[in-house]
């Protein structure tokens, strides 16, 4: 049997292609579509055919002949796709991750498949302490990307409700580089993660943050292993959600921000001061970010947000123990020489 995937061409996508054990049909925009698929087959060892397809039409922007085609062939559509620019007009996101989430329930009912949709953990921002694995209701203070993301999620349950598609809701976190690198790629692939460009692109002198903050940040291997157990797993019901991350093991902002910052020692043009701010203030920072115009150092301000959330987003983890040196490491931020060193408090203790 077939997977079709769109978002392959992705950060998240290449990993997922990976780990898929059966052949992909890729949806990709652009006429350079074959020429991309080819590259995807090279970089990732998966067995790739190329469509040229748009998320923002119907079917995707296939054809009729080719759904009949693919009628059959297809157990899987898996949608990794979407528009994570922060910064970007609701026009743009609202094709993209409504839309595209939306074609892409009424694809797989056509097909006779099984729907699985990569969305976003921060739907769940100012939903309270900790957020379960369930549809949640808009909030107010979301910003254009998470109600986007948001509103994505219910247009693939009512869509599964109506045609009964089995349809897997599949809440991604913020992305770090891999854990395990793949030789011939330099390493985590840093370059590519937002939020290492947030933290050291050099725009802010400062780095605040909130006390209690969590982040649930996760290496892209681990969630893209995750993201195809999905894949390939058995449903509870009809609609099923999922949180990928740490859930409770995920880190607070200041242990992170301890182990980067001596880290950055080395480099000390890598990493922004620290500095500590109220909640409140950081949160009200990045809604008026999110109403202006888009540009990089625009979302920079909008992801400052992710710095004051003290959410736990509930789930049955990544599978193995990521400590927060690791994460650092794959943010592909310079590593301290030697690990940080016990306090005086245990090291007095007597052995």
């Amino acid at each position: 049997m077939t997977v079709l995937m769109s978002g392959g061409t992705g950060f998240l996508g290449l990993a997922v292609l990976r780990r898929l054990r059966e052949p992909v049909v890729a949806v990709i925009r652009g006429r350079d579509f074959e020429q991309r698929g080819r590259s995807l087959a090279r970089r990732s060892g998966a067995e790739v055919e190329a469509v040229e397809g748009d998320l923002r039409l119907p079917n995707w922007g296939l054809t009729d002949r080719q759904v009949d085609d693919l009628r059959g062939r297809v157990r899987v559509v898996l949608n990794v796709a979407g528009d994570v620019a922060w910064s970007a007009p609701w026009s743009r996101l609202a094709k993209i991750n409504i839309d595209g989430a939306e074609q892409g329930a009424e694809l797989a009912r056509r097909l006779g498949a099984k729907l699985v949709h990569a969305g976003s953990l921060y739907v769940g921002y100012e939903s309270g302490d900790e957020v379960g694995e369930v549809l949640l209701e808009e909030k107010e203070k979301l910003t254009k990307y998470e109600r986007s993301k948001l509103r994505g999620e219910w247009a693939v349950a009512r869509a599964a409700r109506k045609y009964d598609v089995p349809s897997v809701i599949a809440r991604i976190p913020a992305l770090s580089g891999d854990l395990d690198p793949v030789s011939g790629e330099g390493g985590s692939g840093a370059k590519k993660v937002p939020l290492a460009r947030l933290i050291t692109s050099g725009w802010f002198k400062v780095l605040p943050y909130s006390t209690g903050a969590r982040l649930d940040v996760c290496p892209r291997d681990l969630v893209a292993a995750r993201l195809v157990e999905l894949v390939d797993g058995t449903q509870q019901d009809l609609v099923d959600v999922h949180n990928i991350g740490q859930a409770a093991a995920a880190p607070f902002v200041e242990s992170f921000i301890r182990e980067a910052s001596v880290a950055a020692q080395r480099e000390p043009q890598s990493f922004p001061r620290p500095v500590r701010m109220p909640p409140n203030w950081l949160k009200a920072i990045s809604l008026q970010a999110d109403r202006l115009d888009e540009h990089p150092r625009n979302a920079a301000v909008i992801g400052l947000r992710y710095f004051a959330s003290r959410t736990v987003y509930t789930g049955t983890g990544l599978g193995r123990e990521v400590s927060v040196r690791s994460l650092v490491k794959t943010l592909g931020m310079p590593l301290h020489d030697d690990p940080p060193k016990i306090g005086s408090y245990y090291a007095g203790w007597p052995a």
